[in-house]
């Protein structure tokens, strides 16, 4: 459901994270919630951010994740070494975020040397903050920086007319 809608464009974003970054969850949560009251008061778009928790109880949650990424046309992928060592994400999520219009975040440092992202995308691709991930900074100031700045990127590349060649 989106946050507000009031005939604004919809942008809607399927959030693409790791279940093995379990111990990193509250910051996940945290980086989401942040981004979330942020988009909410946008003007100019009707944001739409969908992530794996949001599947009700009960329901197969692979089949609901594969659907949401299958009809998002723009994926938030959440990049920590857990999600570069998962094979469901590797195997069935990538392929679905990389067809995507993509804002990739650092949620936690990776190594991004060539390898099962690229040439999809690259280091210079993803969000940080001056090449810190969202786990290295510390207090509220920083982090609700980085997600300001994330969100003017963002609102950047949707503003920004995309080319396609024949």
């Amino acid at each position: 459901m989106p946050l507000i809608n009031v005939n604004r464009p919809p942008v809607a974003i399927g959030v693409s994270w790791s279940a093995r970054d379990e111990t990193y969850k509250t910051l996940k949560r945290d980086l989401l919630d942040r981004v979330r009251v942020r988009l909410v008061s946008r003007v100019d778009f009707a944001f739409d951010l969908w992530d794996s928790e949001l599947v009700p109880l009960g329901l197969d949650w692979k089949p609901a994740i594969l659907h949401e990424l299958d009809t998002r046309p723009y994926a938030m992928p959440l990049l920590s070494p857990g999600y570069l060592a998962s094979p469901f994400i590797i195997t069935e999520e990538w392929p679905r975020a990389a067809r995507s219009t993509m804002f990739p975040v650092s949620l936690i440092p990776v190594d991004l040397t060539p390898g099962v992202l690229t040439p999809a995308v690259t280091a210079r691709q993803i969000f940080s903050a001056d090449g810190k991930s969202y786990s290295q900074l510390s207090g509220n100031a920083a982090r609700d920086q980085f997600a300001d700045d994330f969100i003017k990127a963002m609102i950047n590349r949707l503003n920004t007319p995309t080319v396609t060649t024949p």
